[in-house]
């Protein structure tokens, strides 16, 4: 994950709001990390269809609010693993409630901008997929029991951040050239923030998914590998598994 060398640096920020939430109990905040989402998806969805009118005239102001819910999600979503840490109540249930709650609010957001003037619906759909998929494989090596693999050009943290960047630029651009964005006469294409950061989070997500993807073959072929070795010495030594009582000597012995 990119942003894994900058966690430091978010202690000085998170580690006041754990000691301040630590005797909420986790699954509180994973829950309010989805519904947070579930906001910000809503808002993207509506904000190019229902304006309220500024000083200079109509203008999608409610792609702001999407900005600060989605702000809201990280922070909550950040927090329950966290404070679970901090007051010793890590779990497993909470661990499949944060997982699932992430993958809900993928699905939330990235809906709510393919449904969205920002964004072409069918292409932000097979997006989601792709998002999705990254994601799958991380937990997918954590059922194999090779770990939780957080590896890859894009996690679930670098696309949030991509995601609060590419909505202001968003709406920056409304400002200037409306809401299907700027069009680009060398290239002969519009430019839609929004729409590109879904690309890229598309890309990141086959590229993520592909990493993730050969890491746990790996690490399962080797595995296989080593266990078929340590069966063929076990054949050659005659060695049945622990508590095998075998005769030696007119004893017996366990090997």
């Amino acid at each position: 994950m990119v942003l894994e060398k900058y966690r430091k640096k978010l202690d000085l920020f998170f580690d006041p709001l754990t000691r301040l939430f630590g005797m909420v109990h986790p699954d509180v905040f994973s829950l309010l990390s989805f519904v947070f989402a579930v906001v910000a998806g809503v808002l993207y969805a509506s904000s190019g269809h229902w304006v309220w009118d500024g000083p200079y005239g109509k203008y999608p102001w409610m792609i702001l609010l999407a900005l600060v819910f989605i702000g809201f999600n990280s922070i909550a979503d950040t927090l329950d693993g966290r404070i679970a840490r901090y007051m010793g109540r890590e779990t497993m249930v909470g661990d499949f409630l944060d997982h699932t709650f992430d993958r809900l609010s993928d699905i939330a957001i990235m809906v709510g901008i393919a449904f969205s003037p920002y964004c072409n619906t069918t292409f932000g759909l097979i997006s989601v997929a792709f998002v999705l998929m990254s994601s799958y494989m991380g937990t997918q090596a954590q059922a194999l029991g090779c770990g939780r693999n957080y590896s890859g050009v894009m996690g679930r943290a670098d696309r949030m951040v991509l995601l609060l960047f590419a909505t202001i630029f968003q709406f920056l651009v409304m400002g200037g050239w409306g809401v299907k964005g700027l069009w680009i006469d060398l290239l002969g294409i519009r430019l839609v923030p929004l729409e590109l950061t879904v690309g890229i989070m598309m890309v990141g997500g086959i590229l993520t998914a592909l990493s993730r993807g050969r890491d746990t073959y790996r690490y399962l072929v080797e595995k296989e590998a080593e266990e078929k070795r340590r069966k063929g010495r076990r054949e050659k030594t005659g060695w049945k598994g622990t508590g095998t009582v075998r005769k030696r000597g007119g004893k017996d012995r366990f090997r």
